[in-house]
Parts: structure tokens; sequence; C-alpha cells
């Protein structure tokens, strides 16, 4: 990634992780509400006719996902699932 910075003109300053963990223990309200509309968009992803050559190729039925999600929600709503984020922040200048 630091070599699309160069070729946009721009210089890298920092260059790092920046992994966010959720884990089942001591969850406040936003960390939950983001769970939630992260699990929605991808159950929303999944069930779109967009994906359906995807759905085809592993054999998912939209049922399945629904129930894949359901499941996930009650998961969220009594606090017993943990969300890791892993992703690299990059610090640059226009050079």
């Amino acid at each position: 990634m630091p070599y699309d910075f160069k070729r946009r003109g721009l210089k890298t300053l920092a260059y790092g992780p920046s992994d966010w963990v959720v884990t089942p223990y001591d969850q406040v309200d936003q960390e939950l509400g983001f769970l939630r509309h992260t699990l929605a968009e991808i159950k929303d992803i999944c069930i779109s006719e967009k994906a359906l050559e995807m759905r085809s190729k592993w054999n998912v039925s939209v049922s399945e996902i629904l129930e894949w999600y359901l499941e996930k929600f009650a998961a969220i709503s009594d606090k017993s699932i943990g969300f890791t984020c892993v992703q690299k922040d990059i610090l640059g200048r226009k050079i």
C-alpha cells in the first residue's frame, strides 16, 4: 500500500497496525451497536441479488444466511460474541 501513496504523489510518514478487538466481556453500547450494524451489512450483502453467484458457488441458501444472522444477533444481544478487526493505518503527506 505505501507504493500506492508514491504513485499518487504522497509521502508515507507512518505505517502501523490499528487493530480493534471487542471481547465478550465489558462491552459498551457503542461497540454492540457497531457489531449489530456490521452484522446487518454482511447479511444484506450476502442475501442481495449481487451475491447470487457467490451463494450458488458455495451452495449456501438465503435461509441459511438468515439463520446465521439471527444466531449472531442473539449472541450480540447476550454479549457472548467477540469481534476482531485487523487493519493498517497509513499517515501520508502530499509532496
